[in-house]
């Protein structure tokens, strides 16, 4: 997270959760943004394994809009 952030989330009193006050801010302040990824060029990372096959693939083709 970019040091901007991490400062925003220090000004709120935990607990509290992440995506129900500080996306929702970040959104107020403009900061942040979303990229949607067609269902087919979908790439799920939840392995040592499948990360390291993904550091293998050419994205270019996928990605090359983003």
């Amino acid at each position: 997270m970019e040091p901007e952030v991490l400062e925003l989330i220090d000004e709120f009193e935990p607990p509290f959760k992440f995506e129900r006050v500080i996306l929702p801010e970040l959104v107020n302040r403009g900061w942040l943004m979303v990229y949607e990824i067609p269902w087919e060029n979908w790439l799920p990372v939840n392995t040592d394994k499948e990360y390291n096959d993904i550091l293998k693939i050419n994205l270019t083709g996928f990605y090359s809009d983003v």
